[in-house]
């Protein structure tokens, strides 16, 4: 009787010992998926934040290079009556490069970061031949209006 006694004292508190660390374990590993689940989740959440914010920035960009249109438009028409090789021209025509630089950046852009709508529009304005500050007014509402309906493409 006294090895069974010394049997279940020893039995004991090694169970306790065993059923504390496999709890212990497990806890741990527990909290480590945890957190790892919800830095990953909040990994995501940050990069389609900052996707949305581009995209906000390149609708604002493209509003804005298509307000200035009208002005554009004039610039052109001065450059055109200008001397040729004048250093008039030459500075129209730096004036000139520098929107249509603008341009190009916001329809590149409007290409990478939005979906196969914006890129419709995009190819139905450039179907249109004439210089993209005298593009039709629709056309132009579209193409924003698209970027906008876009601004969560592929991110949900």
């Amino acid at each position: 009787m006294n090895k069974e006694n010394r049997l279940k004292e020893l039995i004991i508190p090694i169970l306790i010992s065993v059923i504390g660390l496999v709890g212990g374990l497990s806890g741990v590993y527990l909290g480590t998926s945890l957190d790892s689940n919800s830095k990953k989740e909040a990994s995501q959440l940050a990069y389609k934040q900052e996707i949305i914010q581009q995209r906000i920035k390149i609708i604002d960009r493209t509003a804005t290079i298509y307000g200035k249109a009208p002005g554009i438009s004039d610039i052109w028409k001065i450059y055109l009556n200008q001397p040729e090789g004048s250093n008039e021209q030459i500075e129209t025509s730096k004036i000139l490069a520098e929107y249509n630089a603008e341009f190009n950046a916001v329809i590149n852009l409007s290409n990478i970061y939005f979906g196969p709508e914006t890129r419709e529009a995009i190819k139905m304005m450039a179907d249109k031949k004439s210089p993209w500050w005298n593009k039709d007014s629709d056309l132009v509402s579209k193409y924003l209006g698209v970027m906008a309906s876009e601004l969560k493409y592929g991110l949900e």
